[in-house]
């Protein structure tokens, strides 16, 4: 993806995106491979996970990359999704 490319710099980069929709511009995360070490990702309407830890001291990390709908009912069906992410994989990978 050209756009991650110009705003990183520099070729040492991953990302995980979910395309634009309509009039959402989408979601991206993006990370140094030469800072972390990804173990997973995974993407959903609004919602973009990475797992992993950082190589230096090994600490084991978790981001959850949000944005919600406007819409009222969308938006409580997303935060009910991800409070069921959450709860199903605590324990997960030390997380």
């Amino acid at each position: 993806m050209r756009v991650c490319r110009s705003l990183w710099g520099y070729n040492h980069y991953r990302f995980t995106y979910w395309p634009y929709v309509g009039d959402s511009g989408g979601i991206s995360t993006m990370w140094d491979v030469n800072e972390v070490e990804v173990w997973v990702t995974r993407s959903f309407e609004h919602v973009l996970v990475i797992q992993g830890w950082f190589l230096s001291s090994r600490s084991v990390f978790s981001i959850e990359n949000v944005y919600t709908p406007s819409d009222g009912e969308r938006n409580q069906e997303l935060w009910s999704r991800l409070g069921e992410l959450i709860n199903n994989n605590r324990g997960q990978y030390g997380v």
